[in-house]
This record gives structure tokens, C-alpha cells and sequence, in this order.
């Protein structure tokens, strides 16, 4: 019996989420910024409230995103106060479902923004380059933004590092502007729309800097004295170089038009001294 009672509560808790959804996505457009080596997602989506005064509304992020997200975070138009977590029930196994709350209720066409960071998802190709060459990158995702609601539009946008483009998958409608490619505008899709995958090949100068170990020692003395030290250990997690590395190629190369890390920055507290 108290296993058929938790099998029950399950049930219900499973039925009491997949209900009707209380909104309907009125306007969505996804920019992912690949300017940098930590590409940047941010959702713009404008809800209709269908009903009641709901508190909460459900984002999903691909799976395969989710394995690479550093950090997500939420705001709105206005201002409301608005947390995130990652919801305890998930019910589908190709997204994370994430929870934005607010206490004050969200209102009807209200502007949700949702910034998320993904690292590790650019993909070297050629995997070697020469060090006269610029490194070209592939990006792979699926384009339809995932939500449990349905949605009027959405549009899709990459914004590259500059207007220099290997390929893009080509979907229609598709165009670009500057250094942005645009997908969309897609109307009237289901909730979990199915979605094509799309791959965006283009090259990139952006520093890729993986710190492998970050070691801060703090000693303070017998007179208060505090002494901060820190050890970190880098690495180029970036597209390999082929063959030897020539001090003599770099100094006549032009310096902003090749990957190079020449400089560490670092916040110290405005009291420190002796540094």
C-alpha cells in the first residue's frame, strides 16, 4: 500500500504539471552571441496570461545545452523580482525544465529576459591551425526555442564575431544583417515544437582560456597584515597550433587580427598596496 500510495502522488504531481499552461508566448527571440569563446543565450519572451495570476513560468533549456551551462539568469521589463531554480519535476528527457518565480505574480505582456552562458560548445574546424591562419569554429544547435507553451512567433538570431562566414545551415526564412544571421520569424508553433539543427561555421580571434586550477593562499600576520596569493594554472582550450610557434611570425603579424593572450585581468581591492 504505501508503495501504490507514492506511485499515486507521483501520478497526480505528474498530472498537476502537464495541465494547459497558463500562457502562450506572444513574441520570442533567441540571440546566441558567439563573438566570445563563452557564448551567450538570451531569451526575450513576451507572455499572454491566460488565465488567473500565475507566479510561475517554466523555461526549458536542450538537454545538450543544459550539460554546458555555467550559469543562468532571469529579469523582466519591470523589474519585477524574479528567481530561477531548476525544477523538481522533470518530465521530458530532451530538456531541463528551469522555474521563474515571482511572489508579485507575472503580468500579462510582461518582457521575460533570460540570460544563460554555455562554455566548452565551440568546436575547432579545421582541429589544427597554422599560425598565419585564423581558427574557424562550428556552433551546432537546435533552433526552435523549446517551451511548454505554445508560442505566435519566434526568431532566432546568432550574432557572430564578424561578418566573415564559412557556412550556415540554411532554413528558410533566413537573411543577414551586419554580423548577425537571422532565422525567422516562425508563427504559430506548438509547445516543444519539433526543430531542425542548425550549424554555423565561422572563424574567430576570441581568447579561448580554460583555468585548469585557481589557488588563492592567504596569510595574515602576528601585526595584521594580510597577504593574498594566487596561482593559476591556464591553458589554450582554443583550436591547437600546427607546428612550432615563431616569435618572429607573431611580431610582424597584425596583433588584432590573431588569438593571442597577452594579458591577465584581475580585480584587487582598491586598500591593497605592495603589489
Amino acid at each position: 500500500m504505501p508503495f501504490l500510495k507514492s506511485i499515486l502522488v507521483l501520478l497526480l504531481a505528474l498530472c498537476a504539471f502537464a495541465e494547459p499552461g497558463v500562457f502562450e508566448n506572444t513574441s520570442v527571440i533567441k540571440t546566441v552571441d558567439l563573438s566570445e569563446a563563452v557564448v551567450k543565450v538570451t531569451l526575450r519572451i513576451q507572455v499572454h496570461v491566460l488565465e488567473g495570476s500565475p507566479k510561475e513560468y517554466y523555461v526549458a533549456i536542450p538537454k545538450s545545452e543544459a550539460e554546458h551551462m555555467a550559469v543562468i539568469l532571469p529579469s523582466s521589463s519591470n523589474k519585477l523580482a524574479i528567481s530561477v531554480k531548476k525544477a523538481e519535476i522533470q518530465d521530458r528527457e530532451d530538456v531541463v525544465l528551469y522555474v521563474l518565480s515571482c511572489k508579485t505574480g507575472i503580468e500579462d505582456k510582461s518582457l521575460l529576459f533570460v540570460d544563460y552562458y554555455l562554455t566548452h560548445v565551440l568546436v575547432s574546424l579545421p582541429a589544427f591551425v597554422s599560425q598565419k591562419d585564423t581558427a574557424k569554429y562550428t556552433f551546432t544547435q537546435t533552433l526552435f526555442v523549446q517551451s511548454p507553451y505554445p508560442s505566435a512567433k519566434q526568431e532566432i538570431r546568432f550574432k557572430l564575431p564578424s561578418r566573415e562566414l564559412e557556412s550556415a545551415t540554411q532554413l528558410n526564412p533566413f537573411s543577414q544583417r551586419d554580423d548577425t544571421l537571422i532565422y525567422g520569424p516562425f508563427t504559430s508553433l506548438p509547445a516543444y515544437a519539433p526543430s531542425e539543427v542548425v550549424t554555423i561555421h565561422f572563424p574567430s580571434i576570441a581568447h579561448f582560456i580554460t583555468f585548469d586550477r585557481v589557488e588563492r593562499e592567504i596569510e595574515v600576520s602576528h601585526w595584521g597584515n594580510v597577504a593574498v596569493e594566487e596561482v593559476i594554472r591556464a591553458r589554450n582550450s582554443g583550436t591547437p597550433l600546427q607546428g612550432e610557434f615563431s616569435r618572429l611570425d607573431y611580431y610582424r603579424s597584425d596583433p588584432d587580427a590573431i588569438s593571442a593572450w597577452e594579458e591577465l585581468k584581475g580585480r584587487i581591492d582598491k586598500r591593497a598596496s605592495g603589489v
